[in-house]
């Protein structure tokens, strides 16, 4: 049986808080069950939940380090054109 936790319990095992979960909720960032009906309360798998967060930092980690890259590049390429030496 799947473990279901509280956005509150979220919160506590991603340390993110309890708004940045929910926000995250109503963007579609996260998997989620809503349960009642007025004051619907969220239930994350726990499992999906580490899943999604895993994938959403290896993201992340990825376009920093084509950014830094990306950075690097054209700062070689303004340095060649200040000194004016031709890139080879």
């Amino acid at each position: 049986m799947k473990k279901m936790i509280s956005v509150k319990e979220a919160a506590l095992v991603s340390g993110l808080s309890e708004y940045e979960i929910r926000i995250g909720l109503k963007q579609g960032r996260f998997p989620f069950y809503a349960v009642g009906n007025k004051g619907k309360k969220y239930l994350l798998d726990y499992v999906l939940f580490l899943e999604t967060l895993n994938n959403i930092s290896l993201s992340n980690m990825q376009a920093a380090k084509e950014e830094a890259f990306d950075s690097r590049e054209s700062n070689i390429v303004t340095y060649n054109n200040i000194r004016k030496i031709k890139a080879q």
